[in-house]
């Protein structure tokens, strides 16, 4: 395996961590269920529980849905983002944000 695949698989790892560790922590702290999060999200319950437990791959899609039940911003749960942002605060206002950052 070259450098570019080890960088990736970490990046990955690290990926799906950020988002199973954030999913969870607002899960319990918003006192929602595993039950009533997957039902809201139209996913199963072994499904959410696999990617609360980081033994499973997550896509956008279904990140998203998530961030939805949650009322928080998917770029959050993503860890792309270290703020809670509302679930409105999509890619384009990141792109705003970063371009009053730089002129400011």
């Amino acid at each position: 395996m070259g450098l570019f695949q080890w960088i990736k698989k970490i990046a990955s790892a690290v990926f799906l961590d950020t988002v199973s560790r954030r999913i969870r922590e607002m899960r319990t702290l918003r006192e929602i269920s595993r039950h009533e999060l997957a039902r809201k999200c139209g996913i199963s319950f072994i499904k959410l529980l696999c990617i609360e437990c980081n033994l499973t791959n997550i896509d956008i899609h279904t990140c998203r849905k998530l961030g939805e039940a949650l009322d928080l911003s998917w770029l959050y749960l993503a860890g792309i983002i270290d703020e809670k942002k509302p679930v409105s605060y999509g890619l384009h206002k990141l792109r705003e944000d970063l371009k009053r950052e730089w002129i400011e």
